[in-house]
Parts: structure tokens; C-alpha cells; sequence
């Protein structure tokens, strides 16, 4: 008995139902691994179709549209993010804080377990805002990132676990800012230092927390593994920084051996990629300028919080950029922050 006559697929025309499922699936997966090697610019029919090995027919069967392929992207991502939060919140802590800490250590376990997931989300935020995607929701392009510079769920900010943020930070360009903060919730100057008498808080928490944070970016390797990624160091201050270039430098060159992957000097890693930013009333700003680079200067007015000036807080920062020549000041009210995030001076 002859087999009946089978009915040969023309090309481009999709398979049967699961077949066509499982083809959908592998679409998306090639698709998200390609948008979160190389963005919007670097996901295009052609690409997919070499990557997935499917005439570009078929793909149009099931992504008309360069959007619809992009929706399917981030709700991909969605769906994973959902379906490794299924238990996050069974029997929840009593209290906010611990809540809290629990959802913000399931956010680092997720994106660190699967760099392409932290790819895609840093992509999407900073290129187009689809990471709203997943919810329908517009959401504004994100232009920068920041972290508390204290240890995570005790891993300290040079530690291997976070390399995937760093890599996928640096990869989509999107600078990251240490801001330190008050709260004690995590381990830091006020868990492990007597902050104690008038008026010591504020400056030592914040100043101490970034200096060892930032110390820890440096001297831990993530500026050299990550040479593309840009950091800025936050509400503590800069005239510290100048010393901090004396001191370190200094033990690099005398305790090399420690730290034989660093290639530059820790303050080459600054000049390299970092900003940080001044109060406005710090009268070293004109003075460190030449030493810092007067391209690598931002800064802030902490409005409206107690410790800022209000009003008067512009005027207070041209008493001290009169010192700089014409040039260095443009660069530090305003040109530096757009070029750091990217923004129309």
C-alpha cells in the first residue's frame, strides 16, 4: 500500500499549532538574546532571520511589525520576572522595611542570575522607555541608575555577583550614581561607628559610606572589567577627592602586588570614567578642578532638604566658580550633567 501523499510546506508558511508555539518561543529568544546584545539598532529581520535560521516570511507571520517583536520581547522578560516571583510574598514580613529588603534582594537574584535579562530592562528604559512594555504603560527613557554604596545582602559592590549589573550598565551606556543615605538599614558608618555627637551624622555617614563604596569600585576591579561603565559619586561632597587620589595612588604603587589586575593608577580610573559632584559651597571646587579635571565635575543643591541653601543656592555656587576661567564654569553649572547623562546642555 502506498503512503498517502504528503503535502510539502511552501516557503515561509507557518507550521501547525504547537509546532508554530515552540517557533514563536524560539523567535523571542533569539530575538531578546540579539536586543540585548545590540539594542533597537542591532534587532532587524535580517539578523533574526540568520540567527534563528527562518526565512523572513515566516517572521512577518508572526511579528508584522518591528513593534510587535519588540512587545514580545518585554513580555517575555515580564513573564519570567513573574514567574520567579511566584513565593516572593508568602507569609510576608510584618513590617514595610522587611518587605521591602525581601522584594529589592529577589529584584538583584533575578537580574543577576541572567545578565540578558538585565540587558533588555537597562536597553529598553534608556533607548525607548518600552519597559513599561509588559503593562501597557508609556514609560520615559531612564537616564541613569543609582545604588546605595553600602553591602547588599553581604556582598560588597566589587563582588563578581554584581558583575552582570555592571556589564549590562555599561553596555547600554547608562551611567550609575552611588548616593549613600541615613536610613541604617544596611551595613555602613552607622551600624558599625559610634555617630554620636552633635551634628557628625550627616557629613560622616554620607562622606564615609561613598569613600568606601567608591574605594571598593576601584580597588576591587569593577572600573578595570568594566572600562566602559560611567560612575558618579554623590551627596558627599568633593573635596575629599584630592586627597583620596594622594593616598591611593600612593599604596597602589606600594602594595601592587595586592591588586596585580589594576592597570592605571586609581586615579586614572576617575579621570577614566567617573564624575562626582560638589556642594555648591565648597570653596576647594576651584581649587581641585586642575586636579580632578574640570570635565569631571558636577553639582548639586540637595533642595529641598534641611542642609541646603534656599534661596540663594545658585548665586552661593558662582561665588566660587569665579575662581575658574569662563570655559571650566559652563563645563560645571550644566555641560558636564548633560554630557553625563546624556541630556541637551
Amino acid at each position: 500500500m502506498r503512503a498517502p501523499a504528503t503535502r510539502r510546506r511552501r516557503p515561509g508558511r507557518p507550521p501547525g499549532p504547537s509546532r508554530a508555539k515552540q517557533a514563536r518561543a524560539r523567535l523571542v529568544a533569539t530575538a531578546s538574546e540579539i536586543y540585548a546584545e545590540g539594542g533597537d539598532a542591532g534587532l532587524s529581520y535580517a539578523v533574526l532571520a540568520e540567527r534563528s535560521g527562518l526565512t523572513k516570511p515566516t517572521l512577518f507571520h508572526y511579528f508584522p511589525t518591528k513593534e510587535t517583536l519588540l512587545y514580545a520581547v518585554f513580555q517575555a522578560l515580564g513573564e519570567r520576572l513573574e514567574a520567579a516571583a511566584e513565593g516572593w510574598f508568602d507569609a510576608p514580613p510584618a513590617s514595610f522595611a522587611a518587605r521591602l529588603e525581601r522584594l529589592v534582594g529577589a529584584l538583584v537574584d533575578f537580574y543577576g542570575a541572567d545578565p540578558i535579562n538585565a540587558r533588555i530592562l537597562c536597553r529598553g528604559l534608556l533607548e525607548t522607555g518600552r519597559a513599561g512594555a509588559t503593562t501597557g504603560a508609556d514609560a520615559p527613557p531612564v537616564f541613569g541608575h543609582f545604588v546605595r554604596p553600602n553591602p547588599c545582602k553581604g556582598r560588597s559592590l566589587h563582588n563578581p555577583y554584581f558583575d552582570p549589573f555592571w556589564a549590562a550598565c555599561a553596555e547600554a551606556g547608562v551611567p550609575v550614581g552611588l548616593h549613600p543615605s541615613g536610613a541604617g538599614d544596611l551595613p555602613g558608618t552607622m551600624q558599625g561607628l559610634p555617630i554620636d555627637a552633635p551634628i557628625m551624622g550627616h557629613p560622616s555617614i554620607f562622606f564615609i559610606d561613598d569613600y568606601i563604596g567608591f574605594s571598593q569600585l576601584v580597588c576591587g576591579g569593577v572600573l578595570e572589567r568594566h572600562p566602559e561603565l560611567t560612575v558618579v559619586v554623590l551627596e558627599a561632597g568633593g573635596g575629599w577627592l584630592g586627597h583620596w587620589f594622594d593616598r591611593f595612588d600612593h599604596f597602589a604603587q606600594v602594595y601592587a602586588w595586592m591588586a596585580p589586575e589594576l592597570r592605571l593608577r586609581p586615579s586614572e580610573y576617575f579621570k577614566r570614567q567617573c564624575f562626582i559632584s560638589f556642594d555648591p559651597d565648597e570653596s576647594t571646587l576651584p581649587l581641585l578642578a586642575p586636579v580632578i579635571g574640570e570635565e569631571r565635575i558636577v553639582w548639586a543643591s540637595d533642595y529641598p532638604h534641611l542642609d541646603a541653601t534656599f534661596p540663594g543656592v545658585v548665586r552661593e555656587l558662582e561665588e566660587h566658580l569665579e575662581r575658574l576661567p569662563p570655559a571650566a564654569r559652563a563645563k560645571v553649572r550644566g555641560a558636564n550633567a548633560a554630557r553625563l547623562y546624556g541630556l541637551a546642555a
